[in-house]
């Protein structure tokens, strides 16, 4: 049986993270309690190259049912020095193991936190924790290759950068002037003379985006995954003044590391729909008109 390529182990990784999971000793996402998939840390390593949580077969693949301390025995290239970490390594301290997927980001399975599968923050790995998570210190950090194929690292031939650039376009529809002209980036932002924004659009031109509106004194209208003002299918409001607003950014397959919309109305910066670190989840500011909008993603 060949071994699963690192980029598969990633993509898996940040694929049940999005999962609603639990930690429980002893799992790996073989079973649930009620819509939660249960898992321990080092199940989480298991239960993917095992096949788990959609078609697994327990110890498959020539991969042993290990522990945390006995993965990071079996790994290569171990250090401390986690400036050379690599998406697909191994993070390691006693009795605890996780993911590295990069940019920073390692996928775990813990029972602090969020108690399940989580993205958390490495600390000492030379990059800036842009997606405010919470921070650990670890030990160790290796390549588990006795069980996963990393060879996409260094045989891979040189090619030239891609442009992950991703450029946000959006327009808004306000209570005195209607549908004003479109905004690309940060370099205006739309809205005009103060006036209630009403109506709101939003593209990308790469990956997907979804976004949706309070209506002031209202509730939240449905999400929106298109934009076309023509069809009131594909923009987000019913012409009625608006107090906040979400939008969230699907980063597509090809390009890393991971981006997210930042963006704000008449006041502080939201990170797609997070709520750690002082953020509502949202833009704006509920019972207060909307009249300004900017977004990037970044």
């Amino acid at each position: 049986m060949a071994k699963m390529k690192v980029q598969s182990f990633i993509n898996k990784a940040i694929e049940v993270e999005k999962l609603p999971t639990l930690y429980k000793l002893g799992k790996f996402m073989n079973s649930k309690s009620g819509k939660y998939l249960l898992c321990d840390c080092s199940g989480l390593i298991k239960g993917i190259l095992w096949g788990y949580p959609s078609a697994g077969k327990y110890a498959s693949n020539n991969v042993p049912d290990i522990n945390a301390d006995t993965m990071i025995s079996r790994c290569s290239n171990v250090t401390t020095n986690f400036t050379k970490l690599q998406p697909g390594w191994l993070v390691w301290m006693k009795g605890h193991i996780g993911i590295y997927v990069g940019d920073g980001v390692v996928i775990e399975s813990s029972p602090i936190w969020e108690n399940g599968i989580q993205k958390t923050y490495c600390k000492g790995c030379g990059l800036s924790n842009r997606s405010h998570l919470h921070e650990r210190k670890w030990s160790k950090c290796g390549r588990l290759d006795c069980y996963i194929d990393y060879s996409s690292e260094s045989e891979s031939a040189p090619s030239k950068p891609k442009d992950t650039k991703v450029n946000a376009f959006y327009r808004v529809r306000t209570q005195k002037h209607g549908w004003l002209s479109e905004v690309k980036n940060l370099e205006d932002y739309a809205g005009y003379q103060d006036s209630p924004i009403t109506d709101v659009a939003i593209r990308v031109d790469k990956g997907k985006i979804k976004y949706r509106v309070h209506v002031k004194g209202g509730k939240w209208l449905g999400w929106i995954t298109e934009c076309d003002i023509k069809n009131s299918y594909k923009y987000a409001g019913n012409g009625k003044a608006i107090d906040l607003v979400q939008v969230y950014y699907y980063t597509p397959d090809d390009i890393r590391p991971y981006k997210k919309a930042k963006y704000k109305t008449n006041y502080g910066w939201q990170y797609d729909t997070e709520t750690n670190n002082n953020q509502d989840g949202y833009a704006g500011v509920l019972g207060k008109n909307a009249t300004k909008l900017y977004i990037e993603i970044v």
